[in-house]
């Protein structure tokens, strides 16, 4: 578990840290140290363990988690769910079109299934989170193609979003998801175009690493070029 890069310490805004991972299927959480803590996304199965490393080392105790946030449904962000609820009781929610995946009412796309196979990825049962429903003092924004219940997280005041996999920032340079693992491309695109409308400076995706500055320009040029 990552919070220092040589000796920056990774709070990206006030109140908001990205807990890193390092490795083949690295992927962000991020957690939201307001007066409810809220975590972003869980990883991996097994990365639960440097997720709440990452909260001790914040100087929170599991049970401080009010709400752990799914952003999507892919095993890669919400692989940790099941220990993470366990752990912490905190309350866990997602966009009513991901409900049923992460549930285990509806089964995987193929792909997904093959890769979560290995893993024996636990379900979860949630509760649902819509457009423009209030997280803490951030608003759900739902931006759907890469899978039908994708949400991201918006503060005004702190110029900040949260995508989970509507973008990734490798390098600090934004690219489009997954083509192999998004579920509907022009809805994806979509997407993109939506929260282009937005004002922010800070992007954190759940690939990649944070863009402090710019955001909303980098992403528009990189809207148009699309």
């Amino acid at each position: 578990m990552i919070l220092l890069k040589g000796d920056e310490n990774l709070e990206i805004v006030k109140n908001v840290h990205l807990i890193e991972k390092k490795g083949v299927h690295a992927s962000n959480a991020y957690l939201i140290c307001e007066d409810d803590p809220i975590l972003v996304d869980t990883c991996m199965p097994g990365d639960e363990k440097w997720i709440l490393d990452g909260i001790s080392e914040l100087g929170l105790k599991p049970g401080d988690i009010s709400t752990i946030v799914a952003t999507h449904f892919h095993i890669d962000h919400t692989g940790g769910l099941f220990e993470l609820k366990e752990r912490t009781n905190a309350k866990v929610v997602v966009h009513p079109d991901d409900m049923g995946f992460v549930s285990g009412k509806m089964d995987f796309p193929f792909l997904l299934r093959v890769v979560a196979m290995p893993y024996g990825f636990k379900h979860v049962q949630a509760d649902a989170v819509c457009e423009n429903d209030m997280i803490g003092n951030f608003i759900v924004i739902h931006t759907p193609g890469h899978t039908p219940g994708s949400i991201s997280l918006y503060n005004s005041d702190k110029k900040i979003i949260i995508v989970g996999d509507v973008l990734r920032s490798p390098d600090r340079k934004i690219k489009g998801p997954s083509r192999l693992f998004t579920m509907d491309k022009k809805q994806a695109k979509e997407s993109v175009k939506k929260i282009s409308q937005l004002d922010f400076e800070v992007i954190l995706a759940g690939h990649g690493e944070p863009i402090k500055s710019n955001g909303v320009k980098m992403l528009r040029d990189f809207s148009h070029r699309k």
